[in-house]
């Protein structure tokens, strides 16, 4: 029984850790994103500027 739920807990802590990735990856994703369209808009005020 004890072998059983070990097992268990290792599966649930591997699944975690890869929930974790994810998250971290999609948060990356979102941040580049945002960083992108700072960066066009930025640019495009300069371009209306000169």
């Amino acid at each position: 029984m004890h072998q059983i739920s070990e097992k268990y807990r290792s599966e649930m802590e591997q699944v975690y850790l890869q929930k974790q990735q994810q998250l971290r990856r999609e948060a990356m994703y979102q941040w580049f994103i945002t960083l992108a369209l700072l960066i066009a808009m930025m640019a495009k005020n300069s371009i209306l500027n000169f």
